[in-house]
């Protein structure tokens, strides 16, 4: 292991990684109005006044062309407030007679939902088959407070759900397998936006499951990602570097394995990786992977177990890898699990010291 590491053994049998309690959310709201299949979905939203609840009931839609939500209203299925996730232990079904589904492939549709007003929720809902973004704000929209909730996200195009430009956003307990891009991606202009407790898996993006780029100080927490065939499970920053300078944020408690490429990569400054579990990752960079010019990312509380890295790309990658051009002396790595990770646990590709004391190595 290079010299300019500094090591320190923390004497403990093991590192326990505890997800982070789930918050308390509001309940769903009484229906303004309510839908059956067959029914016009945009003309009710058009017609509807700000914090009105438009309920659709169980059975598949087939929308015509985009429906675009230009009030602040909220659009709610029978399975709202029901969590999808099967790793949570869920009695939902996708496409069963249970759910509300929008399906986009009767109107050959890129976007199913277009989110252009600010304070629109979505729960409960499924949503299926469509060409591009399931679920999308535009570019310039300056929408604000955009919840998607509890809902089912699957055989997309490209990304299950791209929000752009939007402050204070949260995509939330929504289930996410089997699109072409992105599971979930926060992006162009979003501030302080929220991607928590969310499963996704067997998504084929060259980004991330999860990837946030041109966004600041964003909370990637509570999220279970796995079988991500074309790149990264949690990407946060451009893939190119263009972030590598802007306030990232924070990314909690995830689990995140049989990736790929790495498990978790941060391409953005003044970032916090904590309490994440990380496996099977057959990453040429690292489980764990910080690149490009940034500073002041502190990895702590991490488990990091049983990865088998490539080693075309550097020869010798760890289950945490810092690139050459990150400014090492600003990042500290403490207290993290590493345990069986081939061929180093970390590794250190920048000029700069490291602080990597106090970890456990298994």
């Amino acid at each position: 292991m290079k010299k300019r590491i500094l090591f320190g053994i923390l004497l403990l049998v093991g590192i326990i990684c505890v997800l982070s309690a789930a918050p308390a959310l509001e309940a769903a709201g009484a229906c303004s109005t309510t839908l059956a299949p067959g029914d016009d979905i945009q003309a009710a939203i058009n017609g509807a006044a700000p914090g009105d609840v438009i309920c659709l009931t169980a059975g598949t839609y087939t929308p015509a062309a985009m429906i675009t939500v230009g009030q602040s209203v909220t659009l709610q299925g029978p399975q709202a407030d029901v969590d999808p996730r099967p790793g949570a232990g869920t009695s939902r079904t996708p496409g069963s007679a249970a759910e509300a589904i929008l399906d986009g492939s009767s109107g050959n549709l890129s976007t199913i939902l277009n989110i252009t007003a600010s304070d629109v929720v979505v729960n409960g809902l499924e949503l299926r088959n469509a060409r591009g973004d399931m679920v999308a704000s535009p570019s310039g929209s300056g929408i604000a407070n955009f919840t998607l909730r509890y809902n089912i996200l699957r055989n997309a195009g490209d990304e299950g759900a791209q929000i752009r430009d939007c402050a204070g956003c949260v995509l939330e307990y929504n289930y996410v397998p089997d699109v072409a891009q992105d599971g979930l991606n926060l992006c162009c202009g979003s501030t302080d936006g929220t991607i928590q407790f969310n499963e996704i898996h067997n998504n084929g993006s060259e980004n991330g499951a999860i990837y946030v780029y041109d966004a600041a100080n964003t909370t990637i927490q509570g999220n279970l990602v796995y079988d991500a065939l074309g790149n990264d499970g949690i990407k946060l920053g451009d893939k190119n570097g263009s972030d590598a300078g802007g306030v990232g944020g924070a990314v909690l408690n995830n689990v995140v394995h049989d990736t790929v490429q790495d498990s978790i990569s941060i391409y953005m400054s003044d970032a916090l990786v904590e309490g994440n579990e990380v496996y099977n990752s057959g990453s040429e960079n690292g489980a764990i992977y910080v690149a490009y010019g940034v500073s002041n990312v502190t990895i702590r509380h991490n488990h990091i177990h049983d990865n088998a890295l490539a080693t075309g790309k550097w020869g010798d990658p760890g289950g945490i890898t810092i690139g050459t051009a990150v400014n090492a002396a600003t990042l500290a790595v403490h207290d993290n699990c590493l345990v069986n990770n081939s061929p180093n646990g970390l590794s250190n590709k920048a000029a700069g010291l490291l602080d990597a004391e106090n970890n456990w190595w298994g």
